[in-house]
């Protein structure tokens, strides 16, 4: 569960966040209440959570909505999801494959929310997760996506993800090819 826990959240709630999953489920609960508001999530929309992760988001968005397909690439952590939202009824959980939602109809979602996942996919995940999130989402739907926590990613920031951002940022700008999997046009642009 440790390890499952800092691939999830980092060390934001120390070495042993096992010890901190209250104050985490309770951090994620208030951001998916914050996206919930700014999506005007109703009680009869459908929502896609890709990246469910833990859940912990999950569960407070299914309190809100009609329905909520939990989608994740990771069995772990739909089983960890399954757990934390046991009470709710109105959660279907999906393992997918990377970015493969085929088990989402066309055209069925109101909303789908990405929190904080997005930042772990290079262009090519980005553009393939947007097709299939355009295929998902009604003409009428609306997409909250997440890419990083912008308050985290602080120069003078004491926390590992921002120091660990900042070294691969400067590495990139210095030698862009020292990162693979990024689009890279030729030339000097």
């Amino acid at each position: 569960m440790k390890s499952l826990l800092i691939v999830l959240i980092g060390n934001d709630f120390g070495p042993d966040p096992e010890q901190k999953v209250a104050g985490n489920r309770e951090s994620r609960q208030a951001f998916a209440n914050q996206i919930a508001d700014q999506t005007k999530v109703t009680s009869s929309d459908v929502l896609l959570d890709l990246g469910s992760g833990c859940g912990f988001g999950t569960f407070r968005l299914a309190e809100r909505a009609a329905w909520v397909h939990a989608c994740d690439v990771s069995s772990a952590y739909l089983n960890f999801a399954k757990r934390t939202c046991a009470e709710q009824k109105n959660v279907s959980y999906h393992l997918i494959e990377p970015h493969n939602l085929t088990g989402i109809s066309d055209q069925s979602i109101d909303v789908a929310i990405s929190m904080s996942v997005f930042i772990h996919f290079n262009l090519y995940d980005i553009y393939w997760y947007f097709r299939e999130q355009q295929r998902v989402v009604k003409p009428t739907g609306r997409l909250w996506i997440d890419v990083a926590d912008a308050d985290a990613v602080r120069p003078n920031s004491p926390n590992w993800q921002t120091e660990h951002f900042l070294i691969h940022a400067r590495g990139y700008r210095e030698n862009p090819s020292s990162i693979s999997g990024l689009i890279r046009f030729p030339g000097n642009y």
